[in-house]
């Protein structure tokens, strides 16, 4: 249920017919993967719904990655708004997981097993099936020419968003959308003759905590000689006021609907 469809509406389904008490578990992928926040983000939307219909349900985090983006920020919002619901589980403690049995509703982990009343399993991700058929991928993805976005194994075709082996950039929105428009105008300028302006690119990646309690981290970015480089980075602060927090969740509101109009109009 990582992408809009019939499993999301599904886990909808499991997540609101949870018999009182029951368990809610989310297994996130390892990283890279699309919208490194996202998993945690939806453990609070999850958690904001069962505490307001099943309040004693338990959320479990199995998680295969020791540490996640924006952690601190999100488990100090845990305890505050769901303390006690929420219980993250990393690799260190359960040992990795060995199977998952969606009959039995149940993940294997070296630590046991763990039963689920509702469960979110985001499997690992790679490039698209298109990427490998190119055959410019690097394993799971693709190396890019950090001033253009230009694939390394073809310099004809440019390549952006998540398939993009462009860390220390994220696989997000805001990171593709950047990229897009490096890549468009180095084209255009392929195309023109004309200088292309240097390449810069840019990232936010805002989530939501609780209701008018949103946090954000991001960086500006430039091109090295082999990959891209960090200029600067911002996150939330922990101790951040709720005025500045529901700022945060509307300048969210507003990235959205600028950035739709951007791509769309």
């Amino acid at each position: 249920a990582w992408k809009s469809g019939d499993e999301v509406g599904l886990l909808k389904r499991q997540i609101i017919s949870m018999k009182e008490g029951g368990s809610f578990l989310i297994v996130p992928p390892p990283n890279p993967y699309r919208c490194p926040p996202g998993p945690y983000e939806r453990v609070s939307m999850v958690a904001h719904l069962l505490k307001e219909n099943n309040p004693t349900a338990k959320i479990i985090i199995l998680d295969p990655k020791p540490s996640f983006s924006k952690q601190a920020l999100f488990m100090d919002g845990w305890e505050q708004y769901y303390s006690g619901m929420i219980e993250w589980i990393p690799a260190e403690v359960h040992g990795g997981i060995t199977n998952v049995d969606a009959k039995k509703m149940e993940v294997l982990t070296d630590f046991g097993s763990f039963k689920a009343d509702a469960a979110c399993i985001i499997p690992a991700q790679r490039a698209g099936k298109i990427a490998m058929a190119a055959d410019i991928n690097d394993g799971d993805w693709c190396l890019i020419n950090p001033r253009n976005m230009a694939s390394k194994a073809d310099p004809n075709i440019y390549i952006i968003g998540d398939t993009a082996k462009a860390k220390p950039m994220p696989k997000s929105a805001v990171s593709a959308n950047s990229q897009a428009k490096v890549a468009a105008n180095a084209i255009l300028s392929e195309l023109t003759g004309s200088k292309a302006s240097p390449a810069r690119y840019f990232n936010t990646c805002w989530s939501l905590i609780a209701i008018n309690d949103g946090i954000k981290v991001g960086a500006y970015y430039k091109p090295g000689e082999n990959k891209i480089n960090v200029v600067s980075r911002f996150i939330s602060a922990e101790d951040e006021s709720s005025e500045t927090r529901k700022a945060t969740y509307e300048e969210s509101l507003d990235w959205y609907n600028s950035i739709t109009a951007d791509m769309f109009s």
